[in-house]
């Protein structure tokens, strides 16, 4: 069953907010990181924007939410994520995914690229 995005994105805010609350009490450094990178996905800039928006892609596609992998698959192919680099998301995603549709959400992630990748190389 789909889940409505709006419905999506409420509960990943509060589940966001109930994290950072209970991991101040671990770590009130990377609880002030999260809530900085909660607010803005550059934040820290400790990666390359490419490379997070391949990290995105690969838990769009885990969680199998299909406007997640749309955006992220655009945001990586255009900041310079080759051909490989995709493939080897979606490769680590089928492995470290437990959900047996799997193959289906792959599909899904695959005809999203090659429809990205016509309009994006001509």
């Amino acid at each position: 069953m789909k889940i409505d995005d709006s419905i999506r994105e409420k509960k990943r805010k509060e589940l966001a907010e109930k994290f950072i609350s209970e991991v101040s009490e671990v770590s009130p450094a990377f609880s002030k990181h999260f809530s900085c990178f909660w607010k803005d996905k550059r934040c820290g800039g400790a990666m390359q924007d490419k490379d997070r928006e391949l990290l995105m892609l690969l838990a769009g596609l885990v969680d199998n939410c299909e406007p997640c992998v749309r955006f992220h698959m655009a945001n990586a192919m255009k900041q310079g994520a080759a051909e490989a680099e995709i493939f080897e998301t979606i490769s680590v995603a089928v492995v470290m995914c437990s959900d047996p549709n799997i193959h289906e959400h792959v599909k899904y992630c695959l005809s999203i690229y090659e429809k990205f990748k016509k309009n994006l190389i001509k």
